[in-house]
């Protein structure tokens, strides 16, 4: 067991740092749970989704949840500051985010292959 505060290692059950004198508090060890980011398997499949049906639709949230899977990979734990969600679904999360940009680049030079689309343009009377 190390000391809270100087680092050094003491003896287990000790109470005080035979080095610096902090109190030492017992903090029960967990077991560590790896939480997936759903965050990234959600923009994974809406990516997927989107390269059937409604491309720019589906690119756009695509990106904006992988965005949202970055910014929650980033959060640390208050206490222990371990990383809260495993490195699992990087990947899922870089792929929806690339797929995404691909939909919108693609898509919307067939926008009126699509259904949606086609019909939002014949209400339109484009």
């Amino acid at each position: 067991m190390n000391c809270i505060n100087c680092d050094k290692s003491i003896p287990d059950g000790k109470q005080q740092c035979p080095y610096c004198g902090t109190t030492q508090r017992q903090v029960p060890k967990e077991e560590s749970k790896s939480r997936y980011n759903i965050f990234s398997a959600a923009s994974f499949l809406v990516s997927l989704i989107g390269l059937a049906v409604y491309a720019i639709i589906c690119g756009i949230v695509s990106m904006a949840l992988a965005g949202i899977a970055y910014y929650l990979y980033d959060q640390k734990d208050k206490y222990t500051k371990a990383p809260i969600y495993s490195s699992a679904g990087k990947g899922f999360m870089i792929a929806g985010f690339i797929i995404g940009i691909i939909e919108l680049v693609f898509g919307t030079g067939n926008i009126h292959q699509n259904a949606f689309f086609e019909q939002l343009l014949h209400y339109f009377h484009w």
